[in-house]
């Protein structure tokens, strides 16, 4: 009986956690206006992320791991073993080649490991480069790639002629003091890690896991000093 009993109580709680969760999602989803990153550590404390990197143990620790994740060497892969597929691949390392402080670039990617996302705004402008058969063609090349913080993008769910849910992102844009819609996406590169459905499209990165350690690390401190 008794175990009967405990059963029943752990299916009770485990009814409640999935009535809550799908009751949230759905109210995010269709009564939503808005959505925000919904990360523990940042709805928590907005300057968590800040806070951990003034710890020097973490601060190491996450650029060791965004190192990792951002090697020097990198190469453009093709689709497939198809000739046309090689020489894209092959145009496409030559224009990645031609951004500046490359390196850099993939090391900020990499803060989607921590944050759960991160995002690029791409720049660039046409020149005309002889790519692959020698001949001079006029090519958008790509020549920037400016880091934007993932606070400033969120996320907006509407509901198409089907009656499927999407979410489209929206940015801060401080020429209108406004949320706008992210019109052209290509314009950006989106990286995101641990891409849930729980995160809403944000990810979920290490720092909800880091967090409740360097939490825990300050009480210690402060009832230690105090």
């Amino acid at each position: 009986m008794a175990g009967s009993i405990y059963g029943l109580f752990q299916n009770a709680r485990a009814s409640a956690a999935t009535t809550n969760y799908v009751n949230a999602l759905t109210y995010a989803y269709v009564h939503g206006w808005r959505i925000y990153d919904p990360g523990f550590a940042l709805n928590r404390d907005f300057e968590a992320y800040e806070k951990l990197r003034r710890d020097a143990v973490i601060h190491h620790a996450i650029e060791q791991r965004k190192h990792l994740v951002a090697g020097r060497k990198w190469s453009v892969e093709p689709a497939s073993d198809d000739e046309v597929d090689k020489v894209a691949a092959g145009v496409i390392e030559q224009l990645l080649m031609r951004i500046e402080r490359f390196s850099a670039v993939r090391f900020n990617l990499a803060e989607a490991v921590i944050r759960g996302s991160a995002w690029g705004l791409i720049q660039g402008k046409l020149q005309d480069l002889p790519l692959w058969d020698k001949q001079i063609r006029s090519w958008w090349v790509p020549t920037q790639v400016k880091d934007m913080s993932k606070l400033r993008v969120i996320a907006e769910p509407r509901v198409d002629q089907n009656g499927h849910i999407e979410l489209n992102n929206q940015i801060w844009s401080m020429v209108k003091n406004d949320w706008v819609d992210l019109l052209h996406p290509e314009w950006f590169i989106k990286h995101v890690y641990d891409d849930v459905e729980e995160s809403m499209g944000f990810g979920r990165g290490l720092i909800d896991a880091i967090y409740f350690m360097w939490w825990a690390k300050t009480i210690i401190w402060n009832e230690a000093t105090g």
